[in-house]
């Protein structure tokens, strides 16, 4: 076949051959292009002239109706659509015309596949070539489509309700199994719907699923075997229009739209369905819309709501003060109903999330003003917590949070909650330095805040990171930085995993180390204020800190010792349980940890100890192992009890103290040293407490169903008698009927004798005139080996028992008398 010389090419557009509703079909399906000049350039002719308008009318018809079998659905929304969290929520399935009107929406932007209508409307929209107001004018007009059926909803005040429900099970096949003559019914009535002189074009949408009860759940939807709609229909698609253009701006369009609506159907704005049926008529996948309606219709299934109650919800949404009164005023509603809508827990839960992704900060103050000045039901504050772009968080942070914060009943609760806003946008943002510096220079973030800052930005980076290196360079030369290290450690410990985040509390602590603070001294520093809990996570950081060096536990153990009171006053009586506690979980877990590095994780008690005891604790003084014994002694129970550290059980620990103990004792005939001798008077006073508690009889025999207790108290009182026996002798019980026999049988009666009258002793002599005593103390006949230790015993209860100035005096004028009694 010869070639077709240039002369025979057409040298006119194909639209001159073909009739115009066969080049509409064609150009509804095509986009503009420059290799189409011609053709393009016909067609925009032929839709912008005035005399076009029927050809108008029919383009956008073509294109909005579309073909019944093609459905314009992105694989995230179907995605979303069948997430069983999201089901009662808007579902983004329905007619065709649904789904062109949300391809006209903004998506969101950054995404490589952007969802339908998931921007926030324009405040100033664009000229619109297929929804505009001429159009919308002859949807809603006396002679446009929807005006035939409107007459018929509005002559039923339930007709609403009915199309909706007869939508809902279309689509979601919500319905039981003997409704299928009336699903007959409504594809019969869909074949009867198109009209005359259109393009049969039908709606495409998901099958009603014949199944269960009502309130089961399909577990998946199959095709539609027939299209629903194949026209243009009152519901849902007058309602698509409406909420179409709330999602565009098309203001003038939406109270054209709204205006007729109403005067077609009189009772609209008070006529009531469940949130789930008015959700179908929405355009709105963003997700915090379905979470939204998602949680309303989980709480409040039953639960219906006006379409203009809906409609304010849908608006309000928005953050569009013009959007908003232009619904009040076309429904002719009053600012009442905006503060009932806004009355809800739930709204007010998400109301303010809705500003995240948004950039006119004009638009938002706009509608915060008009609410605030409503007297809404609940606080517009901070509006700058959501924000992402800088721009709209600087203004309005200065402009409305901060003023807002000064006038507040209670300023320090509002400004946390601006402080919380300032951390959430240095962390969330790009602008994270910039902010910082700003809130540096004008002290917008106390020392918690900061910590809170360096807390999470230390989870997920290391020194070189940008925002933690300028945070460290803008803070690390002032006076709070040290401050700031250790409110970031305590946000540090908020996580209940052990090593949750170990690493990044390895990281603050050395933050304290390069400011020459030893760990040790940061933990005794702070022992008032940790919790158990809080300490594990400490001691389960990185192995680079020195939790575990035999000279960590030697410098604790000197400042434990150094710092504890050296006399029983009122005030320090109760120095353990006030304060002691923290600090002794502290020594007892660090000795533990060094037994764990020595190898000593689990030591089984033998007859010979000396072999067990680590090299490094044969050094220690009997002062710091009187320390360590008094330690596990009263807090038996692990700092860990659940042992997350993997340490040595207390249990061994002490077995490896009085190996130690025993092994630094000098030889015999040299004054040994005690435990009571050995301690501060503290700690003296509260072992002499813990002696008199398990040598009593109810407890040392009283734990016969709990043998694991039995044998803790048994092993408590062996160590107390090994270690110190005269601290038992004046602990137990002067009443020896109520002493365990078990312990008593240990002991010399007249050890026992002169134990008890030291006792009575020191008692009578708080309250006794010291002449009295004197002469009562000539009748007592003791044998001379049971004075001898009357001196001794009452000088040990003197110190660990009573320690008062008064008392001492006393007893020492009575121990004079007792000597020239000998």
């Amino acid at each position: 076949m010869k070639s077709m010389k240039p002369k025979c090419l057409p040298t006119r557009p194909f639209t001159d051959y073909l009739p115009v509703e066969l080049v509409l079909s064609v150009f509804a399906l095509a986009s503009p292009s420059s290799t189409l000049p011609s053709s393009t350039g016909a067609v925009h002719a032929m839709l912008v002239s005035p005399e076009n308008v029927l050809v108008r009318r029919s383009w956008r018809n073509r294109v909005l109706l579309g073909d019944g079998t093609f459905t314009i659905c992105d694989w995230e929304t179907e995605l979303t659509n069948e997430q069983e969290e999201y089901f009662d929520a808007p579902q983004l399935v329905g007619s065709h015309p649904l789904f062109m009107l949300r391809a006209q929406l903004k998506g969101a932007q950054g995404r490589s596949t952007p969802a339908y209508a998931a921007s926030q409307a324009p405040s100033v929209p664009p000229a619109h070539p297929l929804v505009s107001l001429d159009y919308v004018t002859y949807l809603y007009s006396p002679t446009g489509p929807f005006t035939p059926k409107l007459a018929i909803i509005a002559a039923d005040d339930s007709a609403i309700g009915t199309e909706l429900d007869r939508l809902w099970r279309h689509h979601f096949g919500w319905r039981p199994r003997w409704d299928d003559e009336n699903d007959e019914q409504d594809e019969e009535q869909a074949d009867d719907e198109p009209e005359v002189g259109e393009q049969n074009a039908g709606a495409s949408g998901v099958a009603a699923q014949a199944g269960g009860p009502p309130d089961t759940q399909p577990q998946a939807r199959a095709p539609a075997k027939v299209p629903l709609y194949s026209w243009w229909q009152p519901i849902p698609d007058a309602f698509h229009v409406v909420f179409y253009l709330i999602r565009s701006g098309q203001l003038d369009a939406l109270e054209h739209a709204l205006v007729r609506l109403v005067q077609h159907i009189p009772g609209l704005v008070t006529i009531a369905a469940g949130a789930s049926r008015w959700c179908m008529l929405c355009l709105d996948d963003r997700s915090r819309t379905r979470d939204y309606f998602s949680i309303l219709i989980e709480e409040e299934p039953d639960a219906e709501m006006t379409f203009s109650e809906f409609l304010i919800t849908v608006t309000m949404f928005e953050w569009s003060l013009p959007t908003l009164e232009t619904v009040l005023r076309a429904l002719n509603l009053s600012a009442n109903i905006v503060l009932s809508v806004a009355n809800g827990s739930i709204f007010q839960s998400r109301f303010l999330s809705f500003i995240e992704g948004m950039t006119d900060a004009d638009r938002v103050m706009e509608l915060a003003n008009w609410l605030e000045r409503h007297d809404a039901p609940f606080a517009l504050f901070p509006l700058s917590h959501k924000s992402r772009a800088l721009s709209m968080f600087s203004r309005l942070l200065f402009e409305h949070d901060l003023p807002s914060a000064a006038r507040a009943s209670d300023p320090e609760a509002a400004n946390a909650q601006v402080e919380n806003a300032i951390c959430g946008f240095i962390l969330a943002s790009g602008h994270g330095v910039k902010v910082m510096t700003i809130a540096m220079e004008k002290q917008l973030l106390s020392v918690n805040g900061w910590g809170y800052v360096l807390e999470q930005r230390t989870r997920f980076t290391h020194r070189g990171d940008t925002l933690l290196a300028a945070l460290q360079e803008t803070l690390c030369e002032t006076a709070m930085w040290k401050d700031v290290v250790h409110q970031a450690i305590i946000h540090s410990m908020a996580y209940q995993n052990l090593n949750y985040f170990a690493r990044a509390r390895t990281l603050l602590i050395n933050y304290l180390v390069d400011l020459d603070i030893d760990p040790v001294d940061y933990l005794f520093d702070h022992a008032a204020t940790w919790t158990n809990e809080q300490l594990v996570k400490l001691f389960s950081t990185s192995p680079e800190l020195p939790w575990s060096r035999p000279t960590a536990l030697s410098h604790a153990l000197d400042r434990f010792f150094h710092e504890s009171p050296s006399t029983l006053t009122y005030k320090c009586r109760f120095f353990y349980e006030q304060l002691a506690s923290n600090k002794v979980h502290i020594v007892c877990t660090l000795f533990r940890m060094c037994l764990k590095a020595s190898g000593h994780q689990s030591i089984d008690p033998t007859p010979d100890l000396h072999s067990s005891v680590p090299e490094w604790l044969a050094q220690f003084s009997h002062q710091h192992m009187a320390l360590l014994i008094m330690g596990f002694l009263h807090v038996f129970g692990p700092l860990d009890s659940a042992n997350q550290l993997d340490l040595a059980t207390p249990e061994s620990a002490l077995d490896v103290l009085r190996a130690a103990w025993v092994a630094r004792l000098p030889p015999p005939g040299e004054v040994a040293p005690t435990l009571t001798s050995s301690l501060p008077v503290p700690f003296a006073h509260n072992l002499f407490d813990l002696a008199a508690a398990v040598t009593a009889k109810g407890i040392y025999e009283g734990f016969r169903s709990t043998p694991e207790m039995a044998s803790r108290v048994k092993m408590m009182c062996k160590l107390l008698v090994d270690l110190d026996p005269d601290l038992v002798l004046i602990a137990m019980d002067c009443n020896w009927e109520r002493g365990a026999e078990a312990v008593k049988d240990q002991f010399d009666l007249n050890d026992m004798a002169a134990a008890s009258f030291s006792r009575s002793i020191a008692g009578m002599c708080m309250l006794t005139p010291v002449t009295v005593l004197s002469e009562a103390l000539a009748v007592y006949e003791l044998q001379k080996e049971s004075r001898s230790r009357i001196k001794e015993l009452l000088e040990l209860r003197l110190k660990v028992e009573y320690a008062q100035a008064e008392v001492a005096v006393r007893v020492d004028i009575l121990l004079n008398q007792l000597r020239k009694i000998e």
